[in-house]
């Protein structure tokens, strides 16, 4: 998914008393509801080398921030 890209929006409308979520699934531009067709498969190579840096990255900067807070 691309960075910024919008995947709902909250909102209330007409007499709503609470806030409510509009969410829609789009596979090319064409509006599908996802329970009830088939999905496409990604055909992206996974690198789990990279994913497991990433989420060793992650991991130091949370604890860093959680150090800092205390």
């Amino acid at each position: 998914m691309p960075t910024g890209e919008t995947i709902g929006e909250a909102g209330q409308t007409r007499t709503a008393t609470l806030p409510n979520l509009h969410h829609e699934v789009r596979v090319g531009g064409r509006l599908i509801d996802p329970l009830n067709e088939e999905l496409p498969i990604s055909t992206e190579v996974f690198d789990t080398a990279e994913a497991a840096n990433s989420l060793e990255e992650r991991r130091a900067g949370f604890a860093t921030v959680r150090r800092d807070e205390t």
